[in-house]
């Protein structure tokens, strides 16, 4: 939605009269200072403060049914008018008025406190430059703002020539429990009419629990170095949620820990005839929690009079969006359009020739257990930053092959991070009939551009589908990211084929198996490179019997991972050929990894004896593991339970134990990690995540 109108300050009548009727009061404070008692129901009419006079109006209950308007000549060089209404005692303030603005200050001071604030208006609340605004206090509990078409609009100082003034930074602050702003146009709207000067902004700041801005066409609007801070829980409702050009700045949810629900697009909008600034304007939105989301997509719009604008002119690149703690962006979608048609207003002037509007890419994208919701659009991203586990991409048909994800910089994943989606979000593959059965996938060829995936020690991508693959598809399926450890969750090999360990590939459905020497001790060595399966097999040469295993890293890796993901039944995790569960050592700079966060069930399995190398790891996530006898070395790390999922890990003996007291644990969120002594059973409830250095 385009916004091809510009807001200006309108020019400020001075009531030059000051009169007193019995339960109704005009207060005028354009000659004197005033201070003013309001009594048991009565009501005052319009306010009036200018030439640099003060004046304040204090009570129970305060009801102004006039225009409040607070006026400066001269700035920024004259002492600022100022009016207070209210104090921290005042039950409530409302101000409502049936025509025109409820407020309009220019250059000027006001303050409004009450524990509930109700402003009514017909057409707009105004703040002018060179002036600052304070509407509630720590001790507000509700302040709402309805009925016009804007809510709260910061705007340039309007001069004694009636001209607007540019980098005249006014500024608005609202405080309360509650802040509710409701409007037929636009929410909150800041504009300094101001490009490329440092700290020139005209900034709007919200700071309360619970945030509501609901509007016919906008909801929160920044233009020319306007600035819009929102600090709470925050939801917006509007076409445009957000709508923003010039250079301006808009935050939401800086401290990244309140929900966030924005339904509506984020729209940076060029219009010729009122602004002719670029579109690009610096906009964080912060999702956190499971409550968190956004309903829609980014887009720019453009009306114009001489041309189409030029791609300079419509590119964003500061629009920085994260997903956290389960938060959602469900994209929306966007109909590209392009009109040339002569528009004009009831005076017959030219609005504009072009006009259209179109999808752009959100310029940073970071997920830290979020997830994108594409639905049947595109999700279109310059950068997507993955960190943690649990990270989805979600599309409505899993078997369409469509570019739905659309990344054109690059991925960055930190270490340990994943991201999980579907087969063909990913992946472009070929099918064959292989041994008499049908769609066997034996090909598949990346879909994002691998050279531009940066990865931070190990991450893994994981795939949900349920397909069948031979030996030749999943090397080309673990070849095409060849930096990502691949987890196939619910894929299956092909009957006849063996699954095999294989180095940055999951095997979660297979009972995968690797062949070494175990000479006559039979005592094994497998090196492991991010690879493993449901379980694991280890085999000696025909004559041999493996009876325990020692995983290693491999000569060139700094790390060394290992993932069994178990199974609904249980089982041995690890065992020989034979089908016996074996000894189990983890040697220095190796992960093994229990379970997978991926999978939608909790898994069981089991271990024989395990032992913990100095500066190893063992970590449980998504899985219930019983361990007959568990020996550590200084320095082994145990990881149970995730950001995600619980783990569970029962152990029948410990062999050796040795607890820092200063940093044995790491606590999560909900419950402690329970250590009886000296049988110890240790566990990890939901959505915790707990660690020890042992």
């Amino acid at each position: 939605m385009s916004a091809n109108f510009k807001r200006t300050a309108l020019s400020l009548a001075v009531l030059s009269v000051f009169s007193v009727v019995a339960h109704s009061a005009d207060i005028d404070a354009s000659q004197d200072n005033i201070t003013y008692q309001v009594t048991q129901g009565e009501t005052i009419g319009s306010v009036t403060v200018s030439g640099g006079h003060s004046a304040s109006i204090a009570g129970d209950e305060i009801n102004i049914t006039g225009a409040i308007k607070v006026t400066t000549s001269g700035q920024p060089d004259s002492t600022s008018s100022s009016l207070t209404i209210g104090t921290n005692t005042t039950e409530s303030v409302k101000i409502s008025v049936e025509t025109g603005n409820a407020f309009n200050t220019n250059g000027s001071k006001l303050d409004i406190y009450g524990q509930e604030i109700h402003i009514q208006t017909a057409s707009d609340n105004a703040f002018g430059g060179y002036g600052e605004a304070n509407i509630g206090n720590s001790e507000t509990k509700l302040l709402e703002i309805s009925g016009g078409e804007y809510g709260v609009s910061v705007l340039p100082y309007k001069n004694d020539n009636g001209n607007s003034v540019s980098k005249s930074n006014g500024k608005l602050t609202l405080t309360a429990d509650e802040v509710v702003i409701s409007a037929s146009v636009g929410g909150i709207w800041a504009q300094n009419n101001s490009t490329g000067y440092e700290d020139a902004y005209a900034p709007i700041t919200i700071n309360a629990d619970t945030i509501r801005i609901t509007a016919g066409k906008m909801g929160v609007v920044a233009m020319s170095q306007g600035k819009v801070k929102l600090n709470g829980n925050t939801y917006i409702t509007a076409p445009d949620a957000i709508l923003a050009r010039g250079g301006s700045i808009v935050t939401i949810n800086e401290d990244n820990t309140n929900i966030v629900q924005l339904d509506g697009n984020i729209d940076f909008n060029y219009d010729e005839k009122t602004s002719g600034t670029d579109v690009d304007a610096k906009v964080t939105l912060n999702l956190t929690g499971s409550e968190s989301h956004w309903n829609g997509n980014a887009l720019n719009s453009y009306t114009s009079i001489s041309e189409i604008p030029d791609t300079d002119t419509l590119s964003v690149n500061n629009l920085s969006v994260s997903l956290s703690e389960g938060a959602t962006w469900n994209v929306g979608s966007v109909q590209e359009t392009s009109e040339d048609k002569k528009v004009y207003n009831d005076n017959n002037e030219l609005l504009y020739r072009y006009k259209g509007q179109g999808q752009v890419a959100v310029s940073t994208l970071t997920l830290n257990k979020g997830t994108i919701n594409i639905g049947d659009n595109v999700a279109k991203i310059q950068t997507l930053n993955v960190n943690g586990v649990g990270n989805q991409v979600i599309v409505s048909d899993p078997s369409s092959t469509k570019d739905q994800l659309v990344i054109s910089k690059g991925i960055n994943f930190s270490n340990g991070s994943e991201l999980i989606t579907n087969l063909n979000t990913v992946y472009t593959a070929g099918y064959e009939t292989v041994d008499g059965v049908e769609n066997v996938l034996t090909r598949a060829t990346a879909k994002l551009d691998a050279e531009k995936i940066d990865v931070d020690g190990s991450a893994t991508l994981t795939i949900t589908d349920e397909f069948i693959y031979s030996t030749a598809g999943l090397t080309a399926l673990t070849g095409a990211y060849g930096d990502l450890t691949l987890n196939l969750l619910n894929a299956t090999l092909v009957a006849g084929q063996e699954a095999i360990l294989t180095d940055g590939c999951i095997q979660s459905s297979e009972e995968v198996s690797t062949t070494v020497s175990a000479g006559t001790s039979g005592e094994a060595s497998v090196a492991v490179k991010n690879s493993g399966g449901q379980s694991l097999v280890v085999k000696g040469s025909e004559t041999e019997s493996v009876s325990s295993v020692k995983f290693t890293k491999q000569d060139s890796a700094t790390t060394g991972n290992l993932t069994l993901v178990g199974s609904a039944e249980g089982g041995a995790l690890v065992k020989n050929a034979e089908g016996e569960a074996i000894a189990v050592t983890v040697a220095d700079g190796v992960t093994l990894n229990l379970g997978t966060a991926g999978s939608e069930v909790e898994t069981a399995g089991s271990l024989a004896d395990v032992t913990l190398d100095e500066s190893s790891a063992m970590n449980v996530q998504n899985i219930a593991v019983d361990v007959n006898k568990l020996t550590t070395e200084n320095k082994a790390l145990i990881i149970i339970g995730n950001e995600v999922h619980r783990g569970s890990l029962s152990v029948n003996e410990l062999a050796w134990l040795k607890i820092r007291p200063s940093s044995w644990i790491r606590h999560g969120r909900v419950m402690p990690l329970w250590i009886r002594l000296p049988m110890p059973r240790i566990w990890l409830f939901p959505r915790s995540r707990h660690s020890m250095v042992i």
